[in-house]
């Protein structure tokens, strides 16, 4: 589904470096790539889920996307995949 979505970045042209991200959310998007959900994400690196989901919703917004799926895209898509 992520290959999917990267490439319709890739031919939307959206496929340019991504908007700088913490290094935390830059962990935490990483995280969501290999599935992980927020209470696992939280449990994986010791802060609250509510943290992460505070993450998540500056990852979308910095990302211009609405779900963690389109942010994943956006992110193999801005590394050629």
């Amino acid at each position: 589904m992520y290959s999917r979505l990267a490439g319709l970045f890739h031919e939307l042209g959206l496929q340019g470096s991504l908007p700088s991200l913490t290094s935390r959310e830059g962990e935490i998007l990483s995280l969501a790539e290999q599935g992980s959900s927020n209470k696992e994400i939280a449990r994986q690196l010791r802060i609250s889920s509510a943290t992460v989901k505070n993450h998540m919703h500056n990852i979308l917004q910095k990302l211009q996307v609405t779900r963690r799926a389109q942010a994943v895209a956006r992110k193999n898509a801005s590394r050629g995949k």
